[in-house]
């Protein structure tokens, strides 16, 4: 199962969904070490784990991560099979990982409004 972790972050990072393993841990709430330990087999990928990544990467199948059975990224008709149902699965795809983004920026952002709140309360203390 090690093997469909890797296939994961990879895919992430090539669709910029994510920058590196501590961006993935850090998303899935895990440490860069656990992460690292998984992918080595050191550590087992358990269910819990993969909840959490499903949860977090919507676009992610539960079935493939646990079994390996199916496909890697969910489609919205099994049966996928017609080129605009599979147009319109990619555009989802592509809309999810810019939504990624935004919330990366945002996220960005409240940390940065936070230390200039902090920054202005210790100045207004003085």
């Amino acid at each position: 199962m090690n093997e469909r972790l890797i296939m994961v972050i990879d895919f992430l990072k090539e669709n910029r969904i994510i920058f590196n393993d501590s961006d993935f841990a850090e998303q899935v709430g895990k440490d860069r070490s656990y992460i690292s330990n998984v992918k080595s087999g050191r550590r087992p990928v358990t269910r819990s784990f993969c909840n959490d990544i499903v949860e977090t990467f919507s676009m992610i199948s539960k079935h493939w991560l646990l079994t390996g059975e199916g496909e890697m990224l969910k489609t919205a008709n099994p049966s996928n099979t017609n080129q605009k149902e599979e147009e319109t699965s990619s555009e989802a795809i592509k809309i999810e990982v810019l939504i990624q983004d935004v919330l990366k920026l945002f996220k960005k952002k409240d940390e940065q409004l936070d230390r200039l709140l902090s920054l202005l309360e210790s100045i207004s203390k003085k």
